[in-house]
């Protein structure tokens, strides 16, 4: 068996159930079954395949950056494995929310030093990537996640989405450590300095 046949072998119930498990939110056996079936069928029709292969480049459209399953399965993918096309396909209406990606190195309380306030405000990153900031221009901001640019985390982008999760203040990643961090607005001077709590 080639590469190739490899690529396109469909993904047994037990790997699409882990892909499931580990990518999308409260994620079932019957969401892994519906995904089975809807895999299989991509796979066994050629247009379609086709299709979707092409919809998965990240250079035709949609990208679904910040999410698990792309940063971490299919980060470099412009033409998908079966696994990653499965997760490609998970993300079609009927199957649960997909994880953001939020790297446990980032997550936990974090004390802004710079820029400086009269208090110093505090930064929440949670595991589900839930955003809690008391700093002025952040606090509308709810949702954290990471999007890689390239073997990182230096240069990667950390996004902050307010409630509609539509549009992303962007933060680059300085340098992070388990207990420092600095990100830097794009096209600014401003730069956060933030400390492990």
């Amino acid at each position: 068996m080639n590469d190739l046949d490899e690529d396109r072998r469909p993904p047994t119930l037990a790997e699409l159930s882990s892909l499931l498990k580990t990518y999308f939110i409260d994620a079932t056996d019957e969401h892994a079954e519906k995904l089975r079936v809807l895999v299989a069928s991509v796979l066994g029709d050629s247009a379609r395949l086709a299709a979707e292969a092409s919809a998965f480049d990240p250079g035709n459209g949609r990208k679904f950056y910040g999410l698990a399953w792309r940063e971490e399965l299919a980060y470099d993918s412009r033409q998908p494995r079966a696994i990653e096309l499965a997760a490609w396909l998970a993300m079609s209406p009927g199957f649960p929310a997909a994880r953001p990606y939020c790297p446990g190195l980032y997550t936990g309380t974090w004390i802004q030093h710079a820029p400086t306030f009269d208090s110093a405000p505090r930064w929440d990153l949670k595991l589900d990537g839930t955003f809690i900031c008391s700093e002025g221009m952040l606090r509308s901001r709810e949702a954290w996640r990471i999007h890689r640019q390239g073997n990182g985390p230096v240069g990667d982008a950390m996004w902050l989405d307010n409630d509609l999760r539509i549009a992303h203040k962007i933060l680059a990643v300085l340098a992070v450590s388990p207990t420092e961090m600095r990100l830097q607005l794009p096209g600014t001077t401003t730069e956060y300095k933030l400390v492990r709590s």
